[in-house]
């Protein structure tokens, strides 16, 4: 893959699901998401929950 041409939306998917590292897709352009661990994902999770009514 060529780091600088767009992906379409399943190739995004396909990236995401075999690195396992979290991005952002924008009309065809990823961009790396930096910090983003699992760790903070449940914290994030337990964030929402919690502030539900």
């Amino acid at each position: 893959m060529n780091l600088l041409e767009k992906l379409s939306t399943e190739d995004y998917i396909q990236l995401e699901n075999e690195t396992g590292l979290k991005h952002e897709y924008h009309d065809g352009w990823v961009v790396a998401m930096a910090g983003v661990t699992e760790e903070h994902d449940l914290i994030r999770n337990d964030n929402t929950i919690a502030r539900r009514p």
